[in-house]
């Protein structure tokens, strides 16, 4: 790299009409670009027979072109460009070359290759530069020597002096963009004090200014100084900027011994012999999996081995202690090294409604798509939906194998439980690719679908309760229709209970049994309603009280109705005299009338009665003993407390 610095300083003495004070050496890839004010250089191809190198140079438009050879360069302008040697591997080519230009400006930017320069601000011997590459940006201060950023080494000469002398009356001075010429001088007096005015064309634009003032021109500072006589004028010229000295440096470069291994992460290096003008190398993953291997060269061209980022060239070889060396050069771009991502694609969506209603459940639709080039495999699919909603209902946790092209769709059902704008979430899907990198050869990938958000209204829950029931005998079943409105908005899930008294058996199915309660629990869509028909068998006569209650998260809506039950007609007898000596007797007949048992019918009025019949019954005795395997269920506590609280009101009365 001295050397190459060397170069660059006898280019500067040697060629004629050349003003640079500024430089950048070291080593760019094929592709790169050099970026000064509106001034670009691209380095465009490269010749596998002789390693010159075409460069497209000029404005932004780039409209010049020129072939420059190992060992040659370019002018144009202010500008130079000078290649030194070329490293090639195929479509990856590496150079080490040197652009000269005159200064950076306070403000202004300078780009090389990935990298960015910003000369934010400049004083007397400091300046503040902000680096940056890529998604990575760095302000450092600089007050002297060398700093460094990523691979580059930069030093600054803030606020050059461009001129520092004395201007001839008449006679112009070329200071870089600016000519400068004095042109006569004025005397004045104010308050008894005589000072000179002077004056000054810059580019043909006349300036009056007092000596031992300073004329700031954009970024020239003209310091003025005294006068000379009445023919020469003192002045120093002052640039707002810097010249500016950048090296490029390849991500390592240093002997290595024959039979070594190195680490070049995610990379294994092994040298695997050295000969007379370069060396074997061997490119692996961290497991030592060979991905590449090839013959590194010495030479100003010179052959390279590359892989997936990974650039290896050779500089020299010696003999030290009887042991073989190469001294290699390495370039490592980050940008292209193999990701297992890189190498696959899920196209994940999640569909769900824009509204919904708190407590209502509703379907979100997912879609799976493999819009990769590979296949994938062992996928894992993740729900991610926020604790503002619950997720019920199954899906494909995990898919074998999901082909290029192929694609995978299913429903999720979701229950908001609280309202207003809340984010649902997202689907993570985890695939398997294979990638050489891994030491399993296979890669995890991850993909997410976007974030849903969900305007949820907030739950009205109210229903209204209609119980329809016969008065009755003894012993014969009497039919009672419940029948629930849900006049809310929403069709949560609610339990229904159902009160009798203990003088009742009850025939009916669908419903729970608990002392002198039944249970059961259903769903209504807002504005629906179903009538619910239970047959209860009195033991004793009397007025009683049935009452039902509907309870749904927290709310409780009840109604009642009153039955009453008067005592069986007597059975008739029928006696039959016999002749002879035959006693008398009598022979009682009951007669037994089946009552439907299964009748769940939706009834649009509470008088609606229910004629379904079947001889199938159930008899649940409310009284006696409890049928086998009964639950307790505890939601039952709210309306126990309610009915017992109406019936004593009803015994007060």
């Amino acid at each position: 790299m001295r050397k190459a610095v060397l170069v660059v300083l006898i280019i500067l003495f040697l060629l004629p009409g050349v003003a640079a004070e500024s430089w950048v050496t070291g080593w760019l890839k094929l592709g790169d670009v050099i970026q000064y004010g509106h001034d670009r250089l691209l380095l465009k191809d490269v010749s596998f027979s002789d390693g010159s190198l075409m460069v497209y140079f000029g404005n932004d438009t780039l409209s010049d072109s020129e072939v420059v050879s190992i060992g040659g360069g370019v002018k144009w302008g202010d500008r130079y460009f000078y290649l030194y040697r070329t490293i090639a591997a195929g479509e990856v080519s590496y150079f080490n070359v040197s652009y000269l230009f005159p200064y950076l400006l306070e403000g202004q930017k300078l780009y090389v290759g990935d990298y960015e320069i910003y000369l934010k601000s400049v004083e007397e011997n400091k300046a503040v530069l902000v680096l940056s590459k890529g998604n990575t940006s760095k302000e450092l201060k600089y007050s002297g020597g060398w700093i460094s950023f990523d691979n580059l080494r930069i030093s600054l000469a803030p606020m050059p002096v461009l001129f520092d002398g004395y201007l001839h009356n008449g006679v112009g001075v070329p200071v870089w963009k600016w000519r400068i010429r004095f042109d006569g001088y004025n005397i004045t007096s104010s308050n008894g004090t005589l000072y000179a005015m002077v004056m000054l064309n810059v580019n043909n634009k006349e300036y009056v200014v007092k000596t031992g003032n300073i004329l700031q021109i954009g970024p020239l500072t003209l310091k003025i100084g005294n006068l000379i006589g009445s023919e020469f004028l003192k002045v120093t010229a002052v640039l707002r900027g810097a010249e500016i000295h950048v090296r490029v440096l390849p991500t390592y470069e240093g002997w290595v011994k024959e039979g070594k291994t190195e680490k070049i992460p995610p990379y294994l290096l092994r040298i695997e012999g050295v000969g007379n003008d370069g060396a074997y190398v061997s490119i692996m993953n961290s497991c030592g999996r060979l991905l590449r291997t090839g013959y590194v060269t010495t030479g100003t061209f010179a052959q390279g081995v590359y892989y997936g980022g990974l650039m290896i060239g050779a500089v020299g070889v010696r003999e030290v202690d009887g042991s073989k060396e190469v001294r290699l050069i390495e370039f490592l771009n980050p940008n292209e090294i193999p990701r297992a991502r890189n190498l696959a694609f899920l196209n994940v969506t999640l569909d769900a409604p824009s509204n919904a209603v708190q407590y209502t459940p509703f379907w979100i639709n997912v879609t799976i798509r493999n819009s990769g080039t590979t296949d994938l495999g062992y996928l894992e699919i993740i729900p991610r939906i926020s604790d503002d909603f619950i997720l019920s209902g199954s899906y494909p946790h995990y898919l074998d194998v999901l082909k290029k092209g192929q694609k995978v769709t299913f429903s999720l059902k979701v229950l908001p439980k609280k309202s207003g704008e809340l984010e649902l979430g997202d689907i993570l899907v985890v695939a398997h690719v294979p990638y050489e990198l891994s030491c399993y050869g296979l890669g995890e990938v991850n993909f997410t679908s976007e974030k849903k958000m969900v305007d949820v209204k907030p739950a009205i829950i109210r229903y209204r309760i209609s119980l329809n029931a016969y008065n009755g005998t003894v012993g014969r079943p009497i039919p009672v229709n419940i029948t629930i409105f849900n006049t809310g908005n929403t069709n949560v899930s609610f339990a229904l209970t159902v009160a009798l008294p203990s003088e009742f058996a009850v025939e009916g199915n669908n419903f729970t049994l608990y002392d002198k309660w039944l249970y059961h629990e259903d769903t209504l869509a807002p504005n629906e309603s179903k009538t619910y028909t239970i047959f209860v068998v009195p033991l004793t006569s009397g007025k009683y009280k049935i009452l039902a209650g509907v309870q749904a998260y927290g709310k409780t809506f009840y109604n009642s109705t009153v039955i009453t039950v008067s005592e069986a007609q007597t059975p008739r007898t029928q006696t039959s005299n016999t002749t002879g000596n035959s006693a008398s007797t009598s022979r009682v007949v009951t007669y037994t009338q089946k009552v439907p048992v299964n009748c769940t019918e939706t009834c649009t009025t509470s008088n609606t009665t229910c004629e379904k019949t079947s001889t199938k019954t159930t008899i649940l005795h409310l009284g006696g003993a409890f049928m086998a395997g009964i639950v307790f269920i505890l939601g039952l506590a709210w309306v126990a407390a309610m009915f017992e609280g109406e019936e004593e009101e009803e015994e007060e009365e």
